[in-house]
């Protein structure tokens, strides 16, 4: 049951006695005006011009980015069809260019192209994991700290087995220089967290912390293990353009 009690409090550090809080509104009210203002459902028709409040937007704000750890999973996990429908585009077709299952190079090619959609969707993932960080009340540069774990387990792992996360084989990471800029945002943050534990962390909870990094790192390694249980030559390519499909234009 609603109450019809207007929600009030009195305002401390104002001249006017009466002055109180109105809570919805934010604005000051004499307590005889609280008294007759509206019950607290019929709010917005009584205040149709009050406009959101910004904090709870900013709330919405910060839940907004949690998403891309959604879209980065999905992309990790549909990486070996996501670009399938260019190759359905007329332009392509036009050009002659067919799924094969018998050619060597096509199999490359969709190969490396389903290792760049993996890794993109490791890169939105991290960004994922950065803002889920921010909701839970992290410190911004431990975010970085989980980000960083999440993505450099993917470079890590190209660099000791020479295969792309999902199954690909002969590559092993991206340029050295992103390598490097990686490796040392990991190694800074965490070296930080580590000096600084006792003292500027000491009461950050450890259990969101690592939680939050354990699942950036184990979900992208649990999708590429998934992916490479099939050999990368296997390629799901029904949909795909055949040779007599391409051959019409």
């Amino acid at each position: 049951m609603i109450s019809n009690v207007w929600p009030t409090e009195r305002l401390e550090g104002v001249d006017r006695p009466d002055a109180v809080v109105d809570f919805l509104g934010l604005e000051i009210i004499s307590d005889a005006d609280a008294t007759t203002s509206p019950p607290i459902h019929d709010t917005a028709r009584a205040y149709p011009s009050r406009k959101m409040d910004a904090q709870q937007l900013e709330r919405y704000a910060n839940l907004a980015p949690c998403f891309f750890a959604v879209m980065g999973v999905v992309f990790m996990a549909k990486c070996k069809v996501a670009w399938h429908p260019i190759l359905n585009k007329t332009g392509w077709k036009k050009d002659g260019v067919f799924a094969c299952s018998a050619d060597a190079v096509f199999l490359r090619w969709a190969s490396l192209a389903s290792h760049m959609f993996f890794i993109i969707g490791a890169v939105i993932f991290g960004n994922g994991i950065l803002a889920i960080s921010n909701v839970l009340g992290l410190p911004l540069v431990l975010g970085f700290w989980c980000m960083s774990s999440s993505i450099i387990q993917s470079i890590m792992y190209m660099a000791v087995f020479k295969q792309s996360p999902m199954g690909t084989p002969d590559i092993d990471g991206p340029p050295v220089p992103a390598r490097v800029v990686i490796a040392a945002v990991w190694i800074i943050t965490t070296a930080n967290y580590i000096v600084n534990r006792a003292t500027l962390y000491k009461d950050v909870d450890e259990t969101r912390l690592f939680g939050l990094m354990a699942v950036g790192v184990f979900l992208p390694a649990a999708i590429g293990a998934k992916h490479r249980t099939k050999h990368w030559r296997l390629h799901y390519m029904k949909d795909l353009p055949s040779r007599d499909e391409a051959k019409t234009y």
